[in-house]
């Protein structure tokens, strides 16, 4: 049987909220080699993020390009977005912080 390798570190590419009042964002990801799925998480702040603490929204999600509904998005003008690859052999590390960009 062929042995699976942990993904390598994620990258989030782009990550786009319209307006403050949006419920949803979206998140652009490089494909990373062997990973079947991507972990995304928001965070309010940039601290948290880096932390990895209170995410605001954490979803598991298989293509490339995903948009991330929650409630807990609105009202927020910036939101900061972390991600990282899956595959049977379990996570990658995560990517670094990427700040959102309002559209």
């Amino acid at each position: 049987a062929p042995v699976v390798v942990k993904p390598g570190k994620a990258t989030v590419k782009k990550a786009v909220k319209k307006k403050k009042s949006a419920k949803k964002i979206k998140v652009t990801l490089k494909k990373v080699a062997g990973a079947t799925k991507y972990q995304v998480a928001v965070y309010k702040t940039k601290k948290n993020a880096k932390k990895n603490k209170k995410a605001l929204v954490k979803k598991t999600v298989t293509k490339l390009t995903a948009t991330i509904k929650s409630k807990k998005l609105k009202g927020k003008k910036t939101v900061y977005v972390r991600a990282r690859a899956w595959n049977t052999a379990g996570y990658g590390a995560w990517s670094g912080v990427k700040k959102s960009k309002k559209k």
